[in-house]
């Protein structure tokens, strides 16, 4: 597991990430002031001018983005594993991580019932909630998960901590329809 930090437009971050963990399309949870939006991400994507939060995953890896202040520029992470990290620009330094990781495997239950909805994706219908769209096919299925990782590091007294979640893919929800949390 390897973590690196940068500064700049979202744009800009997410082409670079991009081109890390391509080629196929990365999934992209987009936070507004006003909604929440799942996307499919490429090269092509625009990202909503008052996007103030992106995650863009896939199983290679994770790029969050938070915008800073009232300007165009934020912060980014991106946390990478098992990759050959040749794209990685100058844009981009390596934050040191412990040697002593752990890494957990953890579910996140999404609200709702699948029903199908454009090829490859699916609707989560919930009454609570509105209603969304997450690019996964979940014919056959009756809920889904989001997989992730939790990146555990320990202090000096042995105390730990997660010190990142690294969110995976979609996935089925399984046998009784179980994850760790709500997401």
């Amino acid at each position: 597991m390897k973590a690196f930090r940068r500064s700049g437009a979202a744009d800009a971050c997410l082409s670079d990430a991009m081109q890390v963990l391509g080629p196929e399309p990365l999934v992209g949870l987009v936070s507004t002031p006003l909604r929440w939006k799942i996307l499919s991400l490429s090269e092509a994507t625009t990202l909503p001018i008052d996007c103030f939060e992106l995650q863009a995953f896939s199983p290679a890896g994770q790029l969050t983005w938070r915008r800073a202040g009232g300007s165009e520029e934020g912060a980014a992470l991106l946390l990478v594993a098992d990759l050959a990290l040749d794209a990685i620009t100058e844009h981009w330094i390596e934050d040191l991580l412990p040697d002593d990781l752990v890494i957990l495997p953890h579910r996140h239950l999404l609200w709702g019932t699948a029903a199908a909805a454009d090829p490859g994706w699916t609707a989560m219908h919930e009454a609570r909630i509105d209603g969304f769209t997450v690019p996964f096919d979940a014919e056959g299925h009756e809920g889904l998960v989001l997989e992730a990782e939790e990146i555990v590091g320990f202090d000096a007294d042995g105390n730990a901590k997660v010190l990142y979640e690294r969110l995976l893919r979609f996935a089925p929800a399984g046998a009784g329809g179980k994850g760790d949390g709500h997401a």
